[in-house]
């Protein structure tokens, strides 16, 4: 019997189901072709092999090898392709796949072209080999020169990420591709840069948090929306574009799209991922705002935290000195429930005062130096603005180079990188200076009016906040039990507070005894962006600026 096998392609999924069919046109019209070509030759059909949406320039094709495996097994008499481009695009895997089919007993046979084993035909199946080579790499560069001029102008060049729709529109009779917003997911993107740029969440926390938010991937013909990954999420939170950059090649572009997140809050989050991927933390660990700042009072040893669960399911939350734990050092401090330590600690701040006469001395002293620092940010802020404008100028000429091929692409990629990594920062910089442009003095008002209600402060703040407090005013809080197995705290304070409540309490001395010649001085060191606040008194040496 004289069988034959055929083998059908399309190059890309677009053609594979275009026109909202299973197979698009294309492979149809290959059928039918293939099958007369067959029926003209006698030779049944004995298996048919499709690869949709395969790109010939390579062989590893899963429906291509599953058919050479097929005739080494089975021997038919003819191999049938609609046109040899079919099998390969290059000449290396032409030559291999023809032997192949050629070992296997069978004939390849083409339904456009006259190819045999004569030759005549082996000249013109190779012929028709180089020129299908050509055309794939021809076809290449003129997709890559598009694409260079497309990314130049601020387009998209891939598809959309999360977040954005890819779309077609028809402008002034040609078709144009452009990058629109998704307003059902942008707001989730939106959300969980700034909930992870708050340093309150772990990618998996916030992944399931995203998921009952309702953010799903985009559903596709064959697969239905389903919830993002972690690993997805990670990549969304490292992905640039969602601040306008187009990255192709390596190269960063500025993009058209409109950006889901600001730069500054881009740049915490991925301070955030740093940290965590620098400090190890894993969402397998519990984490509390207290922790870090908690010692033992008998052996000093780190507090740790840690979750126990009930047989009924019941968590309960405490923590235990890892002196005891770990190095079994024979410390007998007990386990201590964590609402009895959250409330010393708040016990603790509840003493922390400051004296009240000396409250509108450290507010006067904040307001003039806020003057000074005014007048200091003015003029860095316009410094900024002119280095990012040359910054973004300078970028773009490295990715110019690049396309031009004028600088090795490896080289402008790394000059790039070290311009984005500067550009960010700038811009970070700049946000701080937008977000200052509130009523600073009523700002200093506010501020200075907790100094004297330090506990209600500490309470009413939230966890990331709380622990901002603990390690801005205490060096570390000791945690032990009295007799009555009552929690108590002492607390080493910090050398500012430490210098902060020393001045303030001279001050009172000096006003309750009518002197007004001991002035507390607020100090400010500007150093570009960075502005660290020192308090100074008469007798008192400011520590080091920038510590």
């Amino acid at each position: 019997m004289t069988t034959a096998v055929i083998y059908l392609r399309v190059s890309t999924k677009d053609q594979a189901s275009r026109g909202g069919s299973d197979e698009g046109f294309s492979i149809p019209a290959q059928r039918d072709a293939c099958t007369r070509k067959a029926a003209a030759l006698k030779a049944q059909v004995a298996e048919e092999f499709v690869d949709a949406g395969e790109s010939a320039k390579s062989s590893d094709r899963q429906s291509l090898q599953a058919m050479l495996a097929y005739i080494k097994a089975n021997p038919c008499t003819y191999v049938i392709v609609h046109k040899v481009d079919r099998l390969a695009r290059n000449r290396a895997d032409d030559v291999a796949i023809t032997l192949a089919i050629q070992n296997s007993g069978a004939r390849l046979v083409s339904v456009t072209e006259n190819i045999d084993e004569t030759p005549s035909g082996a000249l013109l199946h190779g012929i028709m080999s180089s020129i299908a080579e050509f055309y794939s790499r021809n076809l290449a560069g003129e997709v890559i020169k598009g694409t260079q001029q497309k990314v130049l102008e601020g387009g998209t060049p891939a598809l959309a990420p999360l977040g954005y729709l890819n779309v077609r529109e028809v402008m002034a009779g040609r078709e144009a591709r452009t990058i629109s917003i998704d307003h059902e997911r942008a707001q989730h993107i939106t959300w969980a840069f700034d909930a992870y740029a708050s340093g309150n969440w772990s990618i998996p926390k916030l992944a399931a948090q995203l998921q009952t938010r309702g953010l799903t991937q985009r559903p596709t013909a064959k697969r239905a929306a389903r919830p993002i990954t972690v690993s997805s999420l990670h990549n969304i939170l490292r992905n640039r574009y969602y601040i306008g950059i187009v990255t192709w090649r390596g190269i960063e572009y500025p993009g058209k799209h409109v950006p889901l997140t600001d730069t500054a809050t881009f740049e915490r989050a991925q301070e955030v991922l740093d940290s965590h991927r620098r400090s190890g933390e894993r969402s397998y660990r519990r984490k509390h705002h207290l922790a870090g700042s908690l010692c033992c009072g008998r052996c000093g040893s780190k507090l740790i935290y840690a979750i126990s669960t009930g047989k009924l399911g019941v968590h309960y939350p405490y923590w235990l000195c890892l002196g005891r734990h770990k190095a079994k050092n024979g410390c007998d401090l007990p386990y201590l429930a964590e609402s009895n330590v959250e409330s010393a600690v708040a016990d603790l701040w509840h003493r922390q005062t400051l004296p009240t006469a000396a409250l509108a001395v450290i507010r006067s002293g904040l307001q003039v130096d806020l003057t000074t620092h005014t007048s200091h940010a003015e003029s860095e802020r316009r410094r900024l603005t002119a280095r990012v404008n040359a910054v973004k100028h300078e970028r773009l000429k490295w990715a110019e180079m690049a396309m031009d091929d004028s600088v090795p692409r490896d080289i402008a990629r790394d000059k790039q990188a070290t311009l984005s990594k500067q550009l960010d920062q700038l811009e970070g910089h700049l946000a701080v200076f937008d977000q200052s442009a509130v009523d600073m003095n009523a700002a200093i008002v506010a501020a200075t009016s907790l100094l004297s209600r330090c506990g209600a402060a500490y309470e009413s703040a939230p966890g990331p906040t709380r622990r901002d407090y603990n390690q801005a005013w205490f060096e570390r809080i000791a945690v032990d039990v009295d007799e009555f197995e009552v929690v108590q705290t002492e607390a080493d304070a910090t050398d500012f507070i430490e210098a902060l409540r020393t001045s303030s309490a001279d001050g009172n001395r000096a006003i309750e005894r009518g002197e007004d010649d001991l002035e507390l001085k607020m100090t400010s060191v500007v150093k570009g962006s960075n502005v660290t606040s020192l308090v100074g008194a008469e007798g008192f040496e400011p520590p080091t600026a920038g510590v």
